[in-house]
């Protein structure tokens, strides 16, 4: 089963830029996470990260966002990240969709593949460029 799992908070967590976690199904497993070095000129150092000590504004902005927005607040976000998901697909592919273009797949969540089914007309770079406008 699953053993761990990690998250990228700046993500879909709207958190700032190198807000992750990692989680754990067990107290057993987490007690890997820590890093020890008894051979620091400063004496024994120990720290639940790699990293080591780095400043807290991002836990801290992290779990102010989190609070701010709930459990609603989320649920509103994904449903309109879905809704827009939907939206693309179904310019792509539906009745007055895009000639040219064909979704890849069935995306279902936040990720819409799509290419050029006729390179020669439907420039896919000049189509990426429209819609960052």
């Amino acid at each position: 089963g699953v053993t761990s799992l990690s998250a990228d908070m700046h993500k879909y967590g709207y958190a700032p830029k190198g807000a992750s976690c990692v989680m754990y199904s067990s107290e057993e497993l987490r007690r890997y996470q820590y890093f020890v070095s008894i051979d620091w000129t400063g004496g024994i150092y120990a720290s639940p990260t790699l990293a080591g000590s780095r400043p807290g504004g991002i836990s801290v902005a992290t779990w102010a966002g989190m609070v701010h927005l709930g459990e609603e607040g989320y649920l509103e976000l994904t449903e309109g990240i879905i809704r827009t998901t939907r939206a693309i697909r179904e310019g792509i592919r539906g009745e007055n969709g895009i000639d040219g273009l064909e979704v890849i797949g069935n995306p279902l969540s936040s990720v819409v593949a799509f290419r050029s089914t006729s390179p020669k007309e439907v420039n896919i770079y000049g189509v990426g460029q429209a819609m960052a406008k």
